[in-house]
């Protein structure tokens, strides 16, 4: 204990916080009238109490009211005792309490947290090298499971301090000054975690934001949709929706671009600021500019799809003269379905043996 900093803290209020105490995993509990007050300091060190430094040897416990309390597991304070201000680090450890016989005096046992600098150093020094509107989480510092809570207290104080913003529960990103503020990350950087596991692809941006980068739409929206194999709920993060869309297709980095452009097929009645036929001949000419390793390759993923969207696929195909292909979709619809898709025949002039009306 003799590497420990003794404090005396006068108690000048009455205020308890029992919600705060209850939490605490002490192994003794002392009744005295003070305890809340204790604990409530051990984790808050409000600014606002009195206290000074006391300089000598530790006295012998014996000496003091048998009245004390020794905490099962160190508790960390947020506030530097040694320039009374909140700081990155080093934190304080509170290893003991003791009453002393004025009933109103207290004996803190402190000591410095130096892990908890080192950490808030790696922090500091990881952040700064990060591109801006980069989005990151706890698994993306290199610490030891012991140093975990330091990490958590290092970035809330980022946050506060307006040096990064919080996305969602575990969740950052170091933000893009703009002209009106801060701007939000772009859609990949907010799911990418939602897309590998491994480093394999199990998931792909889809939906909305693929109508606006393929040049089907201007208009942005909060809802990002990733395609993926599995049925999953959706999720919020910050102001943004997140959906997933089952994609019965095995997903490989290769054939990403060619399933989106399929789902854009799909939902072809949904593109938002657009008409179908607008965005019929977009898809044209997108899907013109595939190579024919791709356009096969396009016509096979197709196959798993609904079977609106295999009719338009195979009316697209057609149209660019891949009879062999669009003849394969055709073979793959039933002769008794019919799709409503408000589209011209002068887009699709054999509209009736597509089935299209």
């Amino acid at each position: 204990m003799n590497s420990c900093i003794y404090y005396s803290i006068n108690l000048v209020t009455n205020l308890v916080t029992i919600a705060i105490a209850q939490r605490q995993n002490i192994l003794y509990m002392s009744n005295h009238k003070h305890f809340d007050l204790v604990v409530n300091l051990a984790i808050t060190a409000c600014a606002s109490w009195e206290y000074r430094k006391e300089i000598g040897t530790l006295p012998s416990p014996s000496s003091f009211a048998p009245k004390y309390l020794i905490l099962k597991r160190s508790i960390e304070a947020t506030l530097d005792f040694f320039t009374g201000k909140e700081r990155w680090g080093p934190k304080i450890i509170l290893l003991k309490v003791t009453f002393l016989p004025a009933k109103t005096l207290l004996l803190l046992f402190l000591k410095r947290n130096t892990s908890c600098m080192k950490v808030a150093d790696k922090v500091r020094n990881k952040i700064e090298k990060l591109p801006e509107g980069y989005v990151f989480g706890y698994d993306d510092f290199n610490i030891e499971q012991n140093e975990e809570s330091a990490l958590k207290v290092a970035l809330f104080r980022l946050v506060k301090a307006g040096t990064i913003d919080r996305l969602s529960k575990g969740r950052f990103y170091k933000p893009q000054k703009g002209i009106v503020g801060n701007l939000n990350p772009d859609e990949y950087e907010i799911v990418k975690d939602l897309l590998f596991e491994n480093q394999k692809p199990i998931g792909y941006i889809t939906g909305y934001g693929i109508f606006n980068r393929f040049g089907f739409t201007t208009q942005l929206s909060n809802v990002i949709q990733i395609g993926t194999n599995f049925d999953k709920k959706q999720i919020q993060r910050g102001r943004y929706k997140i959906k997933f869309v089952r994609q019965w297709n095995t997903i490989t980095n290769n054939n990403i671009y060619l399933l989106q452009l399929l789902d854009c097929i799909r939902y072809i009645k949904n593109i938002p600021d657009a008409t179908v036929n607008q965005s019929f001949q977009r898809l044209t000419f997108l899907t013109k500019e595939l190579s024919p390793k791709d356009i096969r390759t396009f016509a096979s993923l197709a196959l798993n799809y609904p079977s609106q969207a295999r009719s338009l696929t195979g009316a697209l195909l057609e149209k660019l003269n891949y009879n062999d292909l669009a003849d394969r979709l055709f073979r793959s619809l039933k002769a008794t379905t019919y799709f409503n898709v408000n589209i011209s025949s002068d887009l699709i002039p054999n509209k009736q043996k597509w089935r299209i009306q």
